[in-house]
């Protein structure tokens, strides 16, 4: 015994002391103790090789080296150990080498996630920072809708120019008059987007400026259809609620009373001044339909109304709409101011006009101006009759032009679906007409009192 004990491991072939066992048949070479010692030596660095990582291939090479230091038997046990050491000093060298390098992944993989970390806060920062302001934006856009809404009022309040640009009326006075007329027809939603008053306020600009209704819904910040339901169910009320006010056939014995000068001292018994005035409408697809608005007159397609208005300059009758083909004559038979001419009245009208037989039948007269027909000229005094009627008749005229100048929507063009019936046979357009006829008698009349 070599090393003065037994052999610990039976199957440390290699050890000096090793007993045979068994395996007696095998043939076995000679080992010493020093080569033992080496070889446990090149593994154990082999394991701090893997340990510190170096790379499989050195180990291959060290494992070929260490093979062939076994094989040869006659070298020098200094140069093994010292080849050995060499290869040894490489595979740290080349280690600490690719150590450093992976030190250095790491700090830079560190360094990416740190920004990518910081990339991912700035981010989510600026969502923070975009959804509050478009919160911001959205409540500052909805304060200045309110406030340019509130501010129009008190505009309209402070400014009777801007009430009768905006409105048409005179004062803000009458604006609030006619609103509380109508307060009671009306019923407050608290589901409403703008109040009342500013959806009264909206109708008025409709038929005072004739805006569309998607510019008015910018302006008081509603939907289009929105701002059209406000805008009908208005002129819906106001025809419902101010004609029996606003819009009167006179009696004789109060139109004589309140009669002007030159009326008084020339025509005492005349109770209105008719006349019709045409609108431009929108061409028709349906044929006949089309046919029933061409006027030859405006050579044009035209919706035509009567009006009448009492010697003080206010009118007191507004019939339904007809086609422009429709003569004048037959909207008088048709409309239903005969019916509300009295025995001895008398009627003022264009020589258009030849409803002299039909006032007969109730009793009216109706005072012309004189036709010259197949003669060559007027007398003399059918011409003086002529000029007086005429100077008189004018006022029918200056109250159409005043109404349609105050009301630009009556200018046309009328639209199409404006031409339609509700339930109670009543077309739009007809109520935008009346409406408009009742708020101008409400301010003062064009005629002089003298």
């Amino acid at each position: 015994m070599e090393v003065s004990k037994p052999c610990d491991d039976v199957y440390e072939e290699n050890h000096p002391d090793w007993a045979p066992t068994i395996f007696q048949s095998l043939n076995h070479s000679a080992t010493s103790v020093s080569r033992y010692n080496r070889v446990k030596k090149r593994l154990a660095v082999k394991e701090k090789a893997v340990e510190t990582g170096i790379q499989p291939e050195l180990l291959r090479q060290n494992e070929s080296s260490e093979a062939t230091e076994l094989s040869i038997s006659d070298i020098n046990m200094a140069e093994v150990l010292s080849s050995t050491m060499i290869i040894d000093v490489e595979d740290q060298e080349h280690s600490a080498k690719f150590l450093s390098q992976l030190r250095d992944l790491e700090k830079e993989n560190m360094e990416l996630r740190e920004k990518h970390l910081c990339a991912n806060k700035e981010l989510e920062a600026a969502k923070v920072m975009i959804s509050e302001l478009s919160a911001k934006f959205q409540k500052l856009y909805e304060e200045t809708n309110e406030k340019a809404k509130k501010n129009l009022l008190t505009q309209l309040k402070q400014s009777e120019e801007m009430t009768r640009f905006y409105t048409g009326l005179n004062s803000f006075d009458l604006f609030l008059g006619i609103f509380n007329a109508l307060l009671p027809a009306l019923i407050d939603d608290k589901r409403f987007k703008i109040s009342l008053q500013e959806q009264f306020l909206m109708t008025l600009m409709k038929l005072r400026l004739n805006l569309s209704t998607t510019d008015l819904a910018y302006r008081f910040g509603v939907s289009r259809v929105t701002a059209c339901r406000y805008i009908e169910k208005f002129v819906t009320v106001m025809f419902v609620r101010l004609p029996p006010v606003l819009l009167r056939f006179p009696e004789q014995e109060a139109s004589e009373f309140t009669m002007p000068l030159s009326f008084r001292t020339n025509y005492p018994k005349c109770t209105c001044i008719i006349d019709c005035f045409e609108t431009n409408c929108e061409m028709h697809g349906y044929l006949l339909a089309k046919i029933s608005l061409f006027s030859k007159y405006k050579m044009h397609h035209t919706g035509k109304f009567l009006l009448a208005i009492t010697p003080q300059g206010s009118i007191c009758f507004i019939s339904k709409g007809y086609g422009g083909r429709v003569s004048d004559v037959e909207i008088v038979r048709d409309c239903g101011i005969l019916n509300l001419i009295q025995k001895d009245n008398l009627v003022m009208a264009d020589r258009g006009f030849l409803i002299e037989h039909d006032l007969e039948k109730v009793g009216a007269f109706l005072a012309m101006p004189a036709f010259k027909g197949t003669r060559l000229q007027l007398e003399g005094d059918e011409v003086e009759k002529s000029r007086v009627i005429a100077n008189l008749r004018i006022h029918v005229e200056r109250v159409i032009g005043n109404i349609r100048k105050k009301f630009t929507i009556l200018r046309g063009p009328i639209k199409i679906r404006d031409l339609c019936t509700d339930p109670h046979d009543e077309t739009f357009v007809d109520k935008i007409v009346t409406v408009c006829c009742c708020l101008h008698n409400a301010m003062p009349s064009v005629v002089p009192p003298t």
